[in-house]
Parts: C-alpha cells; structure tokens; sequence
C-alpha cells in the first residue's frame, strides 16, 4: 500500500521526471562553469575590467610594446615564480605520495595484520581533518622537532620553506592516494598475476611488468588527484611557508585579500584551466585502456 503523496510524486517523477532531471544537471553545471567561463573570457579584455567587456586583446598574457607599466602574466616575475613554485612543489608531492602510497595500499588490500582496522580508520580519519587543523598541528610538530631534536643535538634548525611545505602536503596527499590505489588494486584480477608467475617471472618482474601497468589508470588518477590538492592548498602552505616563498594560490589570496582583482588573475586562472584540460583529457585517454602509460 502507498500513501496519497507518494503516489502523487510517483505519478510527477514518470511524468516529467526525465526532464526535471535534465533541468536540475543543466542549473548544476551551469552555475560550476559559468564563472570559470567568465574568468576566460575576461582574461583577453583589453581594458582593466572583470566585468565590462571592451575589445579583446593578449595585453594580459603578453605586455605589447608601449604598454611595459602593464603587468601581464608572462611578465611578472612573482607570478611566474609563484607558478613555478606551485608546480615545482605539486610534482615532488605527488612523487613522494606515489612511492609511500603505492606499497602501504598494495599492505592493505594483499596482506593481513592486528593492527589493519586501526590503519584503516586512521586513513580515512586523515581524509577527514580540517586544513586549518593539520596546518597548526604540522607548526606545532615542527617547532617540537626543533627545539628538543634537531638544535640541542645537531645543532641544525628545520627553516619553514620548501620542506616544510611538501612534508604538509604529502601529509594529507598520502591518504587520498592511498584510498584511489585500495580501489585499483582490489578490482584487479589477481590470476594475471599467477599466470605471469607460473610462466616463470618472479614476483619484482611481476609487479612492474603485470600489476603496474594493469592498475596504472589508478596509479594516474591518484597522482592527478595528489597534485591537485597540493597545486591549490592555501591554508596549510600559510602555516608552513617561509619568507620569500610564494606559491600561485598564497599569491592570489594576498592579492584578493586586498580586494586586487586585475585580468592578470584570470589570465592565470585560465593558464590552469588549460592545464587542467590537458591533465583530464591525459587520464581519459589512460582510463579508456589506451597505451599511454604502458610498457
């Protein structure tokens, strides 16, 4: 038996429920990529204005000659050095992720211990941490391991900078890579692995030979993801970063902070958005079973 109303719903879901789905994903996407749409379109106006549309132009990718009090992106050196910063960090977080994440999923999901329903609670609990939280607890940490280790035993303090920066990052990067590999690895049929054995291949040669590349489009979507959230942290870089270090996402926040919004910004943005596109369209190509990435 069925109540009035939800006979009622049922009756309005097989009538216009195709269309009041299509309605809610169309409102959906339009409100995610409307703005990034905007910050496209108005890195090629001309004139310094994000929202009045003059004519376009490159002037903020590429200062033309006589517009050198301009600062384009290309032209900027704190931009491009934030920039690099931000890539030069994001792709040794992603490396060091990959190489601790990889074995500690590969533990997980083939071996059993005592203390695996621990670690599998710490994983996800990790997933879960605020950033402002581990950005503080991470200061805190560090300055512990100066003041009782590092100075009254080696003489040596550890200086917020680079380190600092990629030891956070790779803090709350191993997680998320661990739990895209755990995923990988247990849809992966193992009687591959046994027919490569039984054929005379030992386990080192079966695993880089048979089960990295069979789990490789997991291995992709966990370094795109590592990187990703490394590329624009802001709250825990804030906490760890030393002077003079800026990466693109603390240099954006200091401009906006004070309410500094040039296209210079979305010329930036859309540098990344193009990155972005190219990353994705990299993956598909891997997650479809293409032969990139394979050997």
């Amino acid at each position: 038996y069925r109540s009035r109303p939800e006979q009622i719903f049922d009756s309005i879901a097989s009538w216009r429920g195709p269309g009041i789905l299509r309605a809610y994903t169309f409102v959906a996407l339009a409100a995610f990529y409307i703005p990034l749409i905007q910050v496209i379109i108005f890195s090629f106006n001309h004139d310094n204005n994000t929202i009045v549309w003059s004519y376009p132009s490159l002037r903020w990718y590429v200062s033309p000659p006589g517009y050198q009090e301009v600062s384009s992106l290309f032209g900027d050196t704190a931009m491009i050095g934030a920039l690099s910063n931000s890539v030069l960090i994001g792709l040794v977080v992603t490396a060091i992720s990959l190489a601790i994440g990889l074995p500690a999923a590969l533990a997980i999901v083939r071996y059993r211990f005592s203390s695996k329903p621990f670690l599998n609670l710490m994983l996800y609990t990790g997933l879960m941490i605020p950033s402002i939280i581990l950005g503080l607890s991470l200061l805190v940490f560090i300055r512990l391991v100066d003041d009782l280790y590092l100075w009254p035993y080696l003489g040596v303090t550890w200086d917020f900078g680079y380190a600092s920066i990629i030891v956070g990052h790779v803090t709350f990067s191993i997680p998320i890579v661990i739990v895209v590999l755990i995923v990988s690895l247990r849809e992966f049929d193992r009687s591959i692995e046994e027919a490569a054995m039984d054929l005379g291949a030992n386990e080192i040669t079966t695993f880089f030979r048979v089960t990295i590349p069979n789990i490789m489009p997991g291995i992709v979507s966990a370094a795109l993801l590592a990187f990703t959230f490394s590329f624009s942290e802001v709250v825990v870089t804030l906490f760890l970063t030393g002077a003079g270090i800026q990466t693109l996402p603390i240099l954006f926040w200091a401009q906006l902070s004070k309410q500094i919004q040039t296209p210079e910004l979305n010329a930036a943005s859309t540098l990344i958005i193009g990155l972005s596109i190219v990353f994705i369209v990299l993956a598909n190509k891997v997650q479809r079973g293409g032969t990139l990435f394979r050997f």
